[in-house]
């Protein structure tokens, strides 16, 4: 899993996109349509006012659904249901849309229809999940799982809230790894089969944070913003890195996950370590100074530390030159599937130059959605 943790910068021309960690989206695949979502946002927050309201409103399965002849639902997931439902384009919007793409006049509003979605996902019968997925919840409910987690955690981190966000990610390292006896330092997972012989040990390589660093580093971070638990914080974020060293990422997530294990090993004293950490991101913030936009760069140098101090202090953020042409190349990424360099080459539509495009078949099937703006140039 890859999620991006970057925020991109917005643009007029710029339209949603949608992504899933571990899925491949159809070339075709289009998110409902921003007017329709806000509709939904706007109901939303009269629900959310006063969602007893809503408790005596019933809900009927489809004819012949095993759900159908299950016994009633807990009022909670009832109302979460039925907003599921009943809001399906504010919903299926924010379990698809990247986070960065989510227009900050209904952020709030996605943070609660993911809730809600997660409620579902967690509660629920096999046979309500079916009812909400489609197909079958057992080959589908880990990474389903994983992404609107994912999300509604990068979600309340950028809106300050990140102790909301603290049960999600411990949630998502539980699932990722549900053995305690796993320790922070080890490479391996180890099984025990207890035979007539004796006890035999068997190992099962990767451990679950070279395979999959994300719910480390994003549990690793809410705590460390918190002071929720910094010796835990550390030692997630510790197998955070060695995930993203192990296999190839996009440098920004490794840039963060070091920033943010620099604080955590600050906090608990382990300063020669957290030395290593700064100096290497000193070193190479210095020569890639616009590879991360503004935005994210201040997440993760305030407030000033050793990092930023060691760059010139705050002189060093307001001083850097700041040119569309410098951070352009971080916001490209084909406008259909969000592929960017520089793992595929982009192609800027001939007649506006406004968007990207990574192969022909993309430009085409976006064309729909795109030629309205295009023909505005």
């Amino acid at each position: 899993m890859s999620t991006t943790m970057k925020i991109a910068e917005q643009g007029p021309l710029n339209e949603p996109r949608a992504h899933l960690d571990g899925v491949d989206l159809p070339k075709n695949f289009s998110l409902p349509a921003l007017a329709l979502v806000r509709a939904d946002a706007a109901r939303a927050r009269v629900i959310r006012r006063d969602p007893q309201h809503y408790e005596d409103i019933p809900f009927v399965f489809p004819s012949g659904s095993p759900a159908s002849q299950e016994q009633p639902l807990p009022m909670h997931l009832k109302l979460a249901l039925l907003f599921n439902t009943r809001l399906s384009n504010l919903s299926w919007f924010s379990y698809m849309v990247r986070v960065e793409d989510v227009p900050e006049d209904i952020v709030d509003d996605c943070i609660w229809a993911l809730a809600q979605f997660i409620l579902l996902m967690e509660e629920c019968t096999e046979a309500v999940r079916h009812v909400i997925e489609g197909n079958d919840y057992k080959q589908t409910k880990t990474v389903t799982l994983m992404n609107a987690r994912a999300k509604i955690i990068l979600h309340l981190i950028g809106a300050d809230r990140a102790a909301e966000a603290i049960p999600y990610g411990k949630a998502m390292v539980d699932e990722e790894c549900p053995h305690s006896e796993n320790g922070a330092g080890s490479s391996q997972e180890y099984t025990t089969f207890h035979t007539p012989f004796g006890a035999l040990t068997l190992t099962r390589s990767p451990a679950p944070w070279l395979k999959n660093p994300l719910p480390f580093e994003v549990y690793g971070e809410t705590l460390v913003l918190t002071r929720a638990d910094d010796d835990d914080a550390v030692e997630m974020l510790r197998r955070a890195v060695r995930g993203h060293q192990s296999v190839i990422r996009p440098v920004p997530q490794l840039v963060r996950t070091r920033a943010f294990l620099a604080r955590a090993l600050r906090n608990i004293g382990v300063d020669d370590e957290a030395e290593t950490h700064e100096k290497w991101l000193i070193d190479w913030f210095r020569e890639n100074p616009h590879l991360m936009l503004d935005r994210e760069l201040r997440h993760i140098l305030l407030p000033a530390g050793p990092v930023l101090e060691g760059l010139g202090g705050d002189s060093w953020l307001e001083n850097r030159t700041q040119t569309s042409q410098a951070e352009q190349p971080l916001a490209k990424s084909c406008r259909t599937c969000g592929a960017a360099e520089p793992l595929v080459t982009l192609l800027s539509c001939n007649n506006c130059k406004a968007v990207q495009y990574c192969s022909k078949d993309c430009q085409r099937s976006h064309w729909k959605r795109h030629k309205l703006e295009c023909r505005k140039q």
